[in-house]
């Protein structure tokens, strides 16, 4: 289990840079789309993992992980024009949304109060078989930054 996680955490940093270094660079207006979003980005992830540590509920982040696609994907339509291609990802992506808005409501995972809704269940299994710090940095570094993107 280790070596997964020690493979997704490093891969997706890889990927970017080989992807900055090779691929056409960024344009002014491209960069200022990237830019924004990665602010909100390290704001949602840092919410969550905050939310989750005071709340002890690990599956904050899955709340959000079923609508902040829709945001992103729009603001990134919104940014390139309306280009079609845009849209119709964007329109997709919100019905990809629904579908895991619905199973989260259907599984208990969303409350009226937005820290409430019950644990996906796979939380049980990761806290009794790995120790406490690479719980946290499993929380900090997959699921709120990876997940909540």
């Amino acid at each position: 289990m280790f070596r997964t996680m020690t493979f997704l955490v490093l891969s997706l940093p890889a990927i970017a840079a080989i992807a900055y270094y090779f691929d056409a660079p960024l344009t002014n207006e491209q960069w200022a789309a990237v830019s924004a979003a990665l602010r909100v980005y390290l704001g949602v992830a840092l919410v969550c993992f905050v939310t989750a540590e005071i709340t002890r509920n690990y599956s904050q982040v899955d709340k959000v992980r079923t609508l902040i696609a829709v945001y992103y994907v729009w603001y990134f339509a919104a940014m390139s024009g309306w280009n079609e291609r845009m849209v119709w990802m964007a329109t997709l992506t919100i019905v990809w949304s629904a579908r895991l808005t619905y199973n989260l409501i259907r599984r208990g995972g969303f409350s009226w109060m937005p820290w409430g809704g019950k644990e996906d269940y796979r939380w049980v299994t990761v806290k009794t078989e790995t120790p406490a710090v690479l719980t946290t940095s499993i929380r900090l570094h997959i699921l709120c930054n990876f997940g909540g993107s």
